[in-house]
């Protein structure tokens, strides 16, 4: 598991094997990520969620613009916000 800097997680959140929670994440109190779920940066998930396994929360949309016939990526500068109680299917990616 890799947590990086400023993340928090809540009392009693149970993280599986192989999981990554970015910079600034906040797991909410009593919630679990099964193995290999990934949480990207400044992501908010609620309490006593159930997020299965290979989950991907917070990657980059596919955004991208026509600049004199040039394609240029655009900055995902949102974020991704989980309520509470809720369950997220095995491999589901919500894109920023």
């Amino acid at each position: 598991v890799v947590v990086e800097a400023g993340a928090h997680i809540g009392e009693h959140a149970q993280i599986g094997s192989h999981c990554f929670i970015g910079a600034n994440a906040r797991i909410g109190a009593g919630t679990k990520l099964w193995n290999n779920v990934t949480i990207y940066h400044e992501v908010n998930i609620g309490a006593q969620c159930l997020i299965q396994a290979n989950t991907v929360g917070g990657a980059d949309g596919f955004g991208y613009a026509n600049e004199q016939g040039q394609w240029v990526k655009i900055p995902q500068l949102g974020s991704v916000i989980i309520g509470d109680r809720v369950e997220i299917g095995a491999s589901t990616t919500i894109d920023r």
